[in-house]
């Protein structure tokens, strides 16, 4: 919501549907206001939003009723808001004849009514008479000899012009709305898709007929399947010429080369797009489509100005306009080279992009269309640093006339229209002049030429589908204003190729030469550096200090964001095995969340930091990264995630960052670099090895840097660990022992001012105290509901703007001891769950040291649709890793089995990560274990529904081999009928079978124990008629191989009895299963990893 509101430019009232479960995080419940006293579906409250205009009055509408199960219209509910406070509100039902009728909600500023509305689904058959109601509600508030008129902002679920035709103007069957003038109420609409559908469901409907509107829909900045409406007034008309200079940008189907029908002879879309937005036919482009040129008398008085540019002439456009960009066959970032130099020389006020997807994707199988959209934002990237004002236009692609790279296109949330949409959606929120155009291809191949030996080249029927979208959106982009006109177009100062004296000389440059460009500065590094959502960051303290010391700066790097909290969904499954990870340089990496919400509007947040990064994987990108950015200095802040994360020790690491310093110069040779040396973080217990590697490394790199500098390129050092308050022992200025809180932010900001003011001779002083700063602020989880689900039971809750994490406390009831895990986003999953079990769950904020919130709690009973663990677990140890083989799970839900789970921890090192493999079939070697370390081993069934509850194997040793018979067995007596073993074992065993039998039964009639424990005692329970009564033996096992006997031992036989039977054991002592024991350590240490501070020292 505070993107759209940022977008839509201090608007006065907001009309929103489909909002959720309730009002924002962050916001202070009121009274209501008059006309809703006491309607409990009616929430009203004060919300400070992260962009400016920072507070608004909400008034949110549960539009089902609670009470009643089979009202489900809550999906619906809507919201009111506006700058100034509520006094004024109301509630309007309407009948309607299939009796599910959803209620508006309406607000009062000064003489008008605002009302946020969401129509029936299936045509919105209800809205007229919602209007209706509306216009006698509003009627019957007025007061005597006062006019109050009303505006209706909805998702009417139908078109416009249907909804005038039901009832907006006058009908036989239908008397006019009441309106206050005896007028029809007027329609505002954009006249543009805003539904992903193609349609247009969302505008407003107003009785007001005070001046005029520009109606423009905007991009989804979120998830929404719909897109913003703004209604702004119109301003006085100053020309009535509108002025496209767009650089057609693509391959195929940019190109038209094969239409060759009138209206599409050569040039495709091109040539009706151009006639459609200079004569502006008052029938509309599509009629033009349909008639084609007999509608010349209809076209609008006045023209517009309208020049195609570009380096390639190619068509039949009228008025020879054939100019475009187009170089058909090659991929996107073939085109980007293209537009390196064009883009300065042309400089468009428009780039329609219309990208050959289809073909790109099948002339290269290996290309992912993951892959493909972080290209597009490359191009993007590309586009906006050199003209950063131009607009630019994403058609969506041309589909393919093959089903499987269509369903790489179309098909879930890693296809590319999802991730293009993202990759925009970003793009949109950092502030680029982006939108993507909704374009009414169908998912099949209705509209493509098939005749073309290329794929994804269209038809007749898909240049009338890009020519009505692209045309649509150009003239309602330079209707909002939102299109500079051509003479303001500006080329970026920092991308200028020009002569040696660093000024612009190309023809037609205007103003005044760039004398004293701004320092150019890249951040490359981790988390610690790219920061979290609701952070400052010490980028941005940098940044300041810049300020401060008057030295023009310009951060540059591909990215613009902090780290957004994790996307929630159900338990992933894992990884199949040798399935490669995706590789560094084309994944979607986290850097789209928002900063603290107070940060100065002015910050340049550009930088090449990512969460988890490496050293070892930035040596690979760094060349391109700076040919493409050109940086001045690059400040390097990297190298912790090599060692703490066991990629590398410190002279790999040392090594890793001797070649990000060589592959940066070699892009660019005068480049100046700031190396950072590794902070400590808070001991984790069994990483010693990580302190030692720190000081390693940070000894090695103290002697290194001095040898790296050339007399073009200085590498100066900068002292991180010494300045950064964070230490084996105390981490003061770090929230979770590792990454920076606000202290923390100065002082790395403050350990890299020094540098450059004592190296590289930047700034005239260094800060030399922190000032006074609030307090990052945190608040209550809302929304908390846990449900059932095939999975198990999921808990969900509304997100906490700037929440580091979520602490969740859960026990099955009954249970006195609570389980504990940090999450990093709004749900937690129980998996391991068996049906009928009941679970109760507490909830809060938990920014670490930072503060916590108040606990919300929850419960549900499971009945989870998992399938059982498989039978017959066999293990066998190798020299470096394990053998697993089982049997196929049975029983219920087993029809849908999709793999299973090989889990493995090593019980010999604190905190150890839990390796989870996947396989297809019903064996498979692990390899890369340590060898002596003693491994637990479980396999878990994935099905549709998920995992299920796990089976455990027999632990393994790895590289031992039969385990030594146990010795020193003893047995003591805990009482009448219990037992305590312990007995002497050996580090090749992974762990001890207990066997008993009953001395009075027949000889050889040992029956084993319930499992195998881990470690050299064990206690047995209820050893009935007496514990005297048995002979107890250990083996020692590793995975499938078992070690002979021990010698057998007895508890004394008790003294002579009076009488009767000895009575049972009195102690009421429970003795776990030890599988049982072993999925709880295991389901502990998972717990424990979801908590980085815990677990894992990520940076």
């Amino acid at each position: 919501m505070p993107s759209i509101l940022r977008e839509a430019r201090y608007p006065q009232v907001v009309m929103l549907q489909e909002v959720g479960a309730g009002t924002p995080d962050n916001s202070a419940q009121l009274p209501n206001p008059r006309g809703t006293e006491g309607n409990r579906l009616v929430t009203y409250v004060e919300w400070r939003s992260s962009m400016r205009p920072s507070r608004w009055y909400l008034l949110f509408l549960q539009t089902n009723n609670p009470d009643d199960p089979d009202d489900s219209g809550g999906r619906v509910n809507t919201i009111v808001m506006s700058q100034s406070q509520i006094t004024d509100a109301t509630v309007v039902e309407a009948d309607h004849s299939s009796g599910r009728n959803r209620p508006s909600l309406g607000i009062r500023q000064g003489d008008d009514w605002y009302f946020s509305y969401h129509a029936l689904s299936g045509g919105g058959g209800d809205a007229v008479h919602m209007l209706d109601a509306i216009g006698d509600r509003v009627e019957a508030l007025e007061p005597e000899g006062r006019r109050y008129d009303w505006t209706v902002g909805a998702d009417f679920n139908v078109r416009p012009e249907t909804e005038d035709g039901r009832g907006l103007t006058q009908r036989e069957d239908w008397p006019i709305i009441t309106t206050p003038n005896g007028l029809a109420p007027r329609v505002l609409n954009s006249g543009q898709p805003t539904h992903r559908s193609g349609r247009e469901l969302d505008y407003a409907v107003t009785t007001s007929d005070r001046g005029s509107y520009r109606v423009s829909a905007q991009p989804s900045l979120g998830g929404s399947d719909h897109q913003p409406v703004w209604v702004r007034p119109a301003p006085a008309p100053t020309s009535s010429v509108a002025e496209y200079g767009p650089l057609a940008t693509g391959g195929f189907a940019i190109d038209g080369g094969n239409g060759r029908t009138i209206p599409y002879r050569y040039g495709g879309m091109r040539g009706p797009a151009r006639e459609c937005l200079i004569r502006r036919y008052r029938m509309g482009c599509q009629a033009y489509l349909d008639q084609r040129s007999s509608l010349a008398s209809t076209a609008d008085v006045g023209t517009t100005s309208f020049d195609y540019v570009g380096p390639v002439g190619r068509g039949s456009v009228t008025d020879d306009d054939n100019e475009e960009e187009a170089f058909p066959g090659q991929n996107i970032d073939q085109l980007r080279q293209h537009l390196v130099g064009d883009l300065r020389t042309y400089r468009p006020n428009v780039v329609l992009l219309q990208l050959d997807v289809a073909n790109d994707l099948t002339n290269d199988e290996d290309l992912t269309a993951s892959q493909e959209a972080d290209q597009l934002r490359v191009l993007l990237e590309q586009i906006h640093f050199v003209l950063p004002r131009t607009m630019v236009l994403v058609g969506d692609p041309v589909p393919s006339r093959a089903p499987a790279i269509r369903d790489k296109m179309y098909t879930g949330a890693s296809s590319y229209l999802e991730r293009s949409s993202a990759v925009i959606a970003s793009a949109l929120r950092a502030g680029q002049p982006v939108r993507q155009v909704p374009i009414a291809f169908p998912h099949d191949a209705g509209f493509v030429d098939t005749t073309q030996d290329a794929d994804g080249v269209p038809n007749d029927d898909g240049y009338r589908a890009m020519t009505l979208g692209y045309v649509a959106q150009l003239a309602a982009l330079w209707d909002s204003g939102d299109i500079v006109a051509p003479a303001d177009v500006v080329v970026n100062p920092a991308d200028l190729v020009v002569d040696d004296s660093g000024i612009d000389d190309t023809p037609g440059a205007g103003g005044n030469p760039t004398t004293n460009p701004p320092l150019k500065v890249m951040v490359v590094g981790d988390s610690m550096s790219e920061g979290m959502e609701g952070d400052w960051t010490w980028r941005y303290r940098l940044w300041q200090w810049f300020q401060d010391q008057h030295v023009p700066v310009d951060f540059v790097g591909p990215y613009r964001g902090t780290k957004q909290p994790d996307p929630t969904g159900p338990p992933a499954p894992p990884r199949l095995q040798n399935e490669p990870p995706e590789n560094p340089s084309v994944a979607n990496p986290p850097v789209s969340g928002a900063y603290y919400q107070d940060i100065a509007p002015g910050f340049d947040s550009d930088h090449f930091a990512v969460w988890g990064r490496q050293a070892a994987q930035d040596k690979d990108l760094i060349g391109p990264m700076v040919a493409q950015y050109e940086p001045d200095l690059i400040l390097f802040g990297i190298g912790f995630n090599d060692m703490g994360w066991f990629v590398s020790d410190a002279k790999g690491t040392l090594d890793s960052m001797k070649a990000l310093v060589d592959r940066a110069r070699a892009a660019k040779p005068d480049v100046k670099m700031a190396v950072a040396n590794v902070p400590h973080r808070l001991f984790i217990d069994g990483r010693q090895d990580l302190v030692d590697k720190t000081n390693q490394y940070n000894a090695l790199l103290k002697d290194a840097v001095p040898t790296w500098s050339t007399s073009a390129s200085p590498v100066k050092l900068v002292d991180w660990e010494r300045a950064y308050g964070c230490r084996v022992t105390a981490c003061p200025a770090g929230y979770d022992g590792l990454h920076p809180n606000l202290t923390g932010e100065y002082q790395i900001a403050y350990a890299y001012a020094r540098t450059l003011n004592e190296e590289f001779g930047i700034g005239q002083s260094t800060p030399d105290h922190i000032p006074a700063f609030p307090a990052r602020p945190i608040s209550p989880v809302s929304g908390l509901k846990a449900e059932s689900v095939p999975s198990g039971i999921k808990v969900t809750w509304n997100p906490v703007f700037g929440a580091r994490g979520y602490e969740v406390l859960y026990r099955v009831v009954g249970a006195s001891d609570w389980n504990r895990a940090i999450v990093p986003s709004n749900r937690f999953d129980t998996t391991w769950t068996q049906d009928g079990w009941t679970w109760e769950y507490q909830v809060r904020t938990y920014n670490y040291t930072d503060g916590t919130s108040a606990w919300k709690m929850t419960s549900t009973t499971s009945h989870p649709e998992t399938a059982a663990a498989p039978g017959n677990i066999v293990t066998r140890a190798t020299a470096t890793g394990v053998d697993v083989s089982w049997d196929a799970a049975k029983g219920p839900y087993t029809d849908s089995i999709d793999r299973y789970q090989i889990i493995t921890w090593d019980r010999d090192v604190p905190g150890s990560f839990i390796g989870s493999t996947g396989v297809k079939g019903t064996s498979a070697h692990l390899d890369g274990l340590v060898p002596g370390h003693h491994y637990l081993v479980a396999v878990a069934t994935w099905n549709r529904a998920g995992g299920g509850f796990p089976g455990v194997a027999r632990s393994v040793t790895i590289g031992a081999g039969t385990p030594p018979v146990p010795t020193d067995v003893t047995v003591k007596s805990i009482d009448a009928t219990t037992v305590q073993l312990n007995w002497k074992g050996s580090p090749e065993a992974a762990g001890y079978r207990v066997w008993v039998r009953d001395v009075n039964a027949p000889e050889g009639s040992n029956t084993q124990g319930p499992y195998v424990t881990d470690g050299p005692e064990h206690q047995i329970a209820f050893l009935f008629p007496g514990n005297w009564n048995f002979e107890f033996c250990i083996t020692a096992i590793n995975g499938e191989l078992e070690s002979g006997k021990s010698s057998c031992v007895h508890v004394p036989l008790p003294p002579p009895s009076t009488g009767g039977t000895p009575a049972p054991s009195g102690s009421g002592r429970e003795v776990p299963d030890p599988a049982e024991e072993s999925l709880l350590k295991l389901g502990r240490a998972a717990d424990a990893q979801r908590d980085p501070a815990a677990a894992v020292p990520i940076g």
